[in-house]
């Protein structure tokens, strides 16, 4: 992935490019997450908070500072 500024970046794009670049794994996993809304879905921050909860026992935590590329190897890395 490369680095834009997420302001001109919709919040629903940047949540299809995480779970596009998650794979069937993540694909997997969030298609067992309860949302309130459609929209939710593919909210960047809604999608974040849940697999954090999600992997927050396998201690694949993101730290606010860890670079989302970081985090979504973390992620494939835990789950293979």
């Amino acid at each position: 992935m490369t680095c834009v500024d997420k302001k001109s970046i919709p919040i629903y794009k940047q949540g299809d490019t995480l779970i596009k670049h998650i794979g069937t794994i993540g694909q997997d996993i969030k298609s067992n997450f309860y949302f309130h809304t459609v929209s939710s879905e593919r909210d960047i921050h809604v999608l974040l908070f849940k697999f954090d909860v999600y992997f927050m026992f396998s201690a694949a935590k993101r730290n606010i500072s860890m670079p989302l590329d970081d985090y979504i190897q973390t992620l494939k890395v835990n789950n293979c």
